[in-house]
């Protein structure tokens, strides 16, 4: 919302309708309507903004089946001197609910994490004691670095479930070549995906141009995108990796010969809490459940796009764009 310094009201958007209880035809002005509780509230917090030129926050008296609404009222420098205000309003119900999610993660973790721990402990309490043989003790060894990967992959996926759940990811602007890291991360990935007999055809055309990126961030894409694609094509699946050239972009493709998405989940795939109930499992397997969600996260940090298109029963392909790199410094 943002109103002038006469508390009239400028803007208001279909979202700060939707918290404050206002319908699509009432008048602007109804958001600081002082015989309502919840606009009353921001009628007050506005005017101490204006009154004292600061900054004012305030949870909004609840309406009744309503959400908890939180208010942040910043100053507004107008062109003519004055000042005017800019309010952004929040569901407090969805922070708190995340807030849950993000503790209830950490805590599934935390105890996962004792089941691979204590196995290598006790591989090492048993080569310790000088009571194996070399086998027995390459056997240990060879155990417990699996359960190392699995640790780690633990750590990651919680990392990064963080990440995405707090809102924040991180990408540079740099030169990269596109081919190159998409040849690499196949690379990495080959040796599993050969144990499942799952075939991976590549197609990136000839002179494809480098985009303006993070290489980190394009290969945590890529492994993203190629670990959900191993998942769904399954045993003796197919995985298709191809790019195109775009006027201005560069279009990557991961698809896959799964079983497709189902119409009534497509629109919300991208979503980090579609499966946060099962991320202990998924972690556990290797997957974070959030794989998808930090897919788009990372993307958009670089200045790209995201879709998915899929039939059910004919697999699914997975598309981002990233801009093409400009000689004259990458704008």
């Amino acid at each position: 919302m943002v109103a002038g310094p006469d508390l009239r009201v400028w803007t208001l958007d279909d979202r700060a309708r939707e918290l404050l209880g206002i319908s699509p035809e009432a008048a602007p002005s109804c958001a600081l309507d002082p015989s309502r509780p919840a606009t009353s509230d921001l009628r007050d917090l506005v005017r101490r903004c204006l009154r004292h030129d600061l900054e004012a926050r305030r949870i909004l008296a609840s309406r009744p089946e309503g959400p908890r609404v939180a208010a942040r009222v910043c100053p507004l420098p107008l062109p003519d001197g004055s000042t005017g205000v800019v309010a952004l309003l929040c569901d407090e119900s969805e922070r708190e609910k995340l807030q849950k999610q993000c503790l209830g993660m950490l805590a599934r973790v935390a105890h996962d994490l004792r089941s691979p721990l204590t196995v290598i402990q006790g591989f090492i309490e048993a080569i310790l004691e000088q009571k194996t043989t070399a086998s027995e003790r390459r056997r240990f060894l060879s155990l417990a670095l699996d359960q190392t990967r699995l640790m780690g992959r633990m750590l990651t996926g919680l990392g990064e479930s963080l990440e995405i759940l707090s809102g924040h990811s991180e990408a540079g602007c740099e030169r990269v070549d596109v081919s190159r890291c998409i040849r690499e991360t196949l690379e990495a990935y080959s040796p599993g995906l050969s144990q499942r007999n799952i075939r991976v055809e590549l197609a990136i055309p000839e002179g494809l141009p480098d985009v303006r990126g993070d290489e980190v961030a394009l290969k945590r894409v890529l492994a993203n995108l190629l670990d959900n694609a191993a998942r769904h094509a399954g045993e003796g699946g197919l995985i298709r990796v191809e790019c195109e050239k775009r006027p201005g972009s560069v279009a990557v493709c991961v698809a896959d010969s799964g079983p497709g998405i189902p119409p009534g989940v497509i629109e919300r795939i991208w979503d980090p809490f579609v499966s946060l109930q099962e991320t202990s499992a998924r972690l556990r397997r290797g997957g974070t459940g959030l794989g998808l969600a930090s897919v788009r996260s990372l993307v958009e940090a670089m200045g790209g796009e995201t879709w998915v298109v899929s039939e059910q029963g004919r697999g699914a392909q997975f598309w981002f764009t990233l801009l093409r790199w400009v000689e004259t410094g990458g704008s």
